[in-house]
């Protein structure tokens, strides 16, 4: 099982099973809810996965861990401190329930994983204006929207959840 985050409040989860189904959700806004989710998707994910190799390896004990790719994230200087607090403290909390949860972790920086599925944003010029900023940025997303859109048209793909299935192809090309 691979589980891959995109750790911000209006990012995503996306967890493709060993049996090569996927799904994806919005991140939960607080640390209950993320809790919540871990208990309740993994227990099931967990349930599935071992009823599905046990059925293809008799007898050949437990599958393969889960492993989380984690988007590697970083302070931003212009985020008002209340929000910085609550995003790392959220950050923070992930990684916890990870370790909790006895899942590995990856941390891959979105410049790396962006890259590796060929949504490469525009370079913003010098002394852009917020406008001009905004506009790369929204157009950066909608590229990977719609790259995870081709990839994964069984699922219904949202800004939410865009980036972390972004990390999740990047994630199944790298254990390839």
């Amino acid at each position: 099982m691979i589980i891959a985050i995109d750790p911000g409040i209006k990012g995503g989860i996306a967890m493709k099973m060993n049996n090569g189904i996927v799904h994806a959700w919005k991140m939960p806004n607080t640390v209950g809810g993320m809790n919540e989710w871990f208990s309740f998707n993994l227990s099931l994910a967990t349930a599935q996965e071992l009823e599905d190799f046990k059925m293809k390896n008799p007898g050949e004990g437990l599958p393969p861990q889960p492993v989380c790719y984690l988007e590697k994230v970083h302070s931003m200087p212009k985020q008002r401190p209340t929000a910085i607090w609550t995003f790392a403290e959220n950050y923070g909390a992930l990684k916890a329930l990870l370790l909790a949860y006895g899942i590995s972790r990856v941390d891959v920086e979105p410049k790396t994983w962006q890259k590796a599925i060929g949504a490469t944003r525009e370079a913003v010029p010098k002394g852009a204006t917020p406008s001009v900023k905004e506009r790369i940025k929204r157009e950066a997303k909608k590229r990977i929207k719609e790259i995870v859109e081709a990839k994964y048209p069984q699922i219904k793909v949202t800004l939410e959840t865009a980036d972390a299935l972004g990390i999740l192809m990047y994630a199944e090309e790298t254990k390839k």
